[in-house]
């Protein structure tokens, strides 16, 4: 199965959106936040919002690990922020709370939902904002 993710920086909204599709693996997450950091409107500050539910998610415990230390070593990532982990399985529901358990030396605080409706208060978004983020999911699925 082949795999897809792509972001979008919002800076009007101090957010960045990631959507994932497909079988994820430890490398695909070191390298959207790599590719994502030399983004020129990048802002370690800013808000995650992140769409897990098309994604099979393959990390293990040793993966999370490494994951978090990847950030602690990446001054660029290292900002004070919320993230947003929209999910669908608990598989997703599993990475996203390991991380967050794993990961209390970061300053960023993870919250995981099953809906955007859900998650966009915790990113700072309001309900008027779900038609803006719901673009971008159909523009990325259009290039799945």
């Amino acid at each position: 199965m082949k795999n897809y993710i792509n972001y979008v920086i919002l800076k009007d909204k101090k957010l960045i959106f990631e959507y994932y599709y497909g079988e994820i693996y430890l490398n695909d997450f070191i390298d959207i936040h790599e590719r994502k950091s030399n983004d020129k409107d990048f802002n370690a500050n800013y808000n995650l919002l992140i769409d897990f539910r098309d994604a099979e998610i393959h990390l293990s415990k040793k993966d999370v690990l490494d994951l978090v230390q990847f950030h602690k070593n990446s001054p660029k990532l290292y900002g004070s922020r919320y993230a947003a982990h929209i999910t669908k399985t608990p598989e997703q529901v599993v990475a996203g709370t390991m991380f967050d358990i794993l990961n209390n030396e970061l300053p960023i605080k993870i919250k995981v939902f099953s809906t955007l409706v859900a998650s966009l208060d915790w990113v700072g978004l309001s309900i008027e904002d779900k038609n803006i983020i719901e673009s971008y999911i159909d523009q990325f699925k259009k290039a799945v």
